[in-house]
């Protein structure tokens, strides 16, 4: 008989990391999937509104209040599209300021800084189980806090969408 009882991730630090390395790739990509869902929905109600407003209307004064409604509306789908290209790229700040000059087995910046793949696989084969187990740690931290932002984006992205949207509404229900 099969011991049925689920495996305590605890009894083996290197596998529960890789789990939460999965774990934190996953939220990754799904907060991706929601961010351009964002910057999709933004970007066609923006495109339905924006041809309604007139420029004369917009700037003829006295300003009447549907063109500003409108205006203001196309404004913070803006703001919303800004923060979901925000959460979309990379926050990792050694990322983007070319090829890393740490050696590295996880990251791909930090293995193109190798010279050829012989030397990666020679420093990989070099790490002692405990220092591999040290570089995916360090990969799981630095990946949480890339998570971390891109649905602190997504909040604040999702949040002018919804308040651009009730102004779009208001403003096609005024014309």
């Amino acid at each position: 008989m099969q011991n049925t009882e689920p495996q305590n991730p605890a009894d083996s630090p290197t596998e529960f990391l890789w789990k939460v390395h999965t774990y934190l790739s996953d939220m990754s990509k799904f907060a991706d999937a929601k961010l351009v869902v964002t910057i999709g929905f933004a970007s066609a109600f923006a495109g339905y509104v924006l041809p309604k407003i007139t420029i004369r209307e917009a700037f003829t004064l006295p300003l009447s209040a549907y063109p500003l409604v409108g205006a203001t509306s196309i404004a913070l789908f803006l703001v919303a599209i800004g923060f979901g290209f925000a959460g979309v790229f990379p926050r990792l700040t050694w990322i983007r300021h070319g090829r890393s000059k740490d050696l590295g087995i996880i990251f791909w910046r930090a293995i193109l800084a190798h010279s050829d793949s012989n030397a990666y696989k020679t420093y990989s084969d070099s790490l002692t189980p405990v220092q591999a187990r040290d570089h995916l740690a360090e990969q799981n931290f630095t990946i949480a806090g890339v998570v971390d932002r891109k649905f602190w984006c997504l909040e604040w992205s999702t949040f002018f969408v919804m308040v651009a949207s009730v102004f779009g509404v208001l403003y096609l229900a005024m014309l």
